[in-house]
């Protein structure tokens, strides 16, 4: 995703975690001078983000955060905005552009793939977004059942993901409807129309 963006983007990143996959990438940030917005709800992440955000010397890079995605300034009313659209929250001075929103969900006890893929469905309708990445995080899975997504969504003002899923559905609802089986109806309705007009047609007597 990173690669993909353009020079001097800033990117807001929804559950930042410890910040490992952002340092792991420092020297691709500092190329193209990509700012990033790291947020957790949780303290002891926040923490460590921030000690590896330091400890890599890249704090003009990324700045850590404290905060709920869902506790953001009316977070869904901004989104639904073209993409570098202003987010605030509590936790900054000043309201920062976003080229990019990016965030990881664990899917186990947080939310399964099936409420997770439902939720994006909503998402991409609404906010006119498509997925553009949607793979487990290297070396993430817990068990047979639980792995950590990293999960990309960019602004698609045609909303062209919908369009194709609605197309598939049309031409599916089309197929079911049988252009044979709508002849085949006609035929046998005029069929029945005819005869009903013999039966009322007069009949002839030889004198």
């Amino acid at each position: 995703m990173l690669e993909e963006l353009d020079e001097g983007s800033v990117v807001l990143d929804v559950g930042v975690g410890t910040a490992s996959a952002l340092v792991k990438h420092r020297a691709l940030l500092q190329k193209k001078n990509i700012r990033v917005i790291g947020i957790d709800n949780d303290d002891g992440y926040v923490k460590a983000a921030k000690f590896n955000v330091g400890y890599a010397s890249i704090e003009n890079q990324i700045r850590i955060y404290r905060q709920d995605v869902r506790l953001m300034n009316d977070l869904k009313g901004q989104i639904v905005l073209p993409h570098g659209s202003q987010v605030g929250f509590k936790s900054q001075e000043k309201e920062v552009k976003f080229d990019a929103i990016m965030f990881s969900v664990d899917h186990g006890d947080l939310i399964t793939e099936y409420e997770a893929n439902k939720m994006f469905a909503k998402i991409r309708k609404k906010c006119k977004l498509k997925t553009a990445k949607h793979e487990v995080i290297e070396n993430s899975i817990d068990n047979a059942l639980e792995a950590a997504y990293f999960t990309v969504l960019e602004y698609d003002p045609n909303n062209q993901g919908d369009k194709q899923e609605e197309n598939k559905k049309n031409s599916k609802k089309n197929r079911s409807k049988s252009p044979l089986k709508h002849d085949k109806k006609e035929k046998e309705d005029t069929k029945k129309a005819n005869n009903r007009n013999r039966s009322k047609s007069p009949t002839k007597h030889k004198r």
